[in-house]
């Protein structure tokens, strides 16, 4: 699994900042083409008693994919919790999946 920033600048928080999580499934994806998706992500920074993640904690239905429909996005503390459905069968094995979260 690869998380990046699409800013290169520590603590950036402005609105056009984007999460992108990219991993081939090790494993056929849920052949119904729906479930849930859960990406823990590290500190964007810690200084002290103070972190930051790359994205908002304030931010909802924050996230999207080319593989799949994503119907709630949400994240908490460190993780963002993606729930999706109508994944294409192409994406269920052996391709990348890309999603992006603002």
């Amino acid at each position: 699994m690869v998380i990046e920033s699409t800013s290169n600048v520590l603590g950036y928080a402005k609105a056009d900042n984007v999460l992108e999580v990219s991993f081939m499934p090790v494993t056929t994806m849920a052949k119904q083409g729906a479930g849930v998706i859960e990406i823990h992500v590290p500190n964007w920074y810690k200084v002290g008693t103070s972190k930051d993640y790359m994205y908002s904690n304030l931010a909802s239905e924050m996230c999207k994919s080319t593989c799949m429909s994503i119907w709630l996005s949400r994240a908490l503390f460190g993780t963002i919790r993606i729930k999706y459905r109508d994944m294409k069968p192409e994406c269920l094995s052996g391709k990348e999946i890309i999603i992006r979260c603002a």
